[in-house]
């Protein structure tokens, strides 16, 4: 858990933006609890920008979590053409 608290700080030194850390209760009877460090919406946007990772599919991730980014109208109404376009990219993004 320290770890993620210094990673959170890190983070929210660097580029400002503030994450969550959650608990996650093992199921069995095993004092091993898991925790998260979480990010949402443009926060997550904000970091995943930041990240220079050298694995293929994360980097293929973060391109394909921008593009939907830029797809994604804040008012919620699109055309037939830009909602297909929108969910082929949510489809390849879950995809992988």
């Amino acid at each position: 858990m320290n770890i993620l608290e210094e990673i959170k700080e890190f983070i929210n030194h660097d580029i400002g933006v503030n994450g969550i850390i959650s608990k996650k209760r093992a199921r069995k009877n095993t004092p091993q609890d898991s925790y998260d460090l979480k990010y949402y919406y443009q926060k997550a946007f904000k970091v995943a920008n930041k990240l220079n990772s050298i694995h293929l599919k994360k980097k293929h991730r973060i391109k394909i979590y921008n593009l939907i980014q830029d797809k994604t109208k804040r008012n919620g109404k699109y055309l037939e053409s830009e909602l297909t376009e929108r969910e082929f990219l949510l489809e390849k993004f879950f995809k992988h």
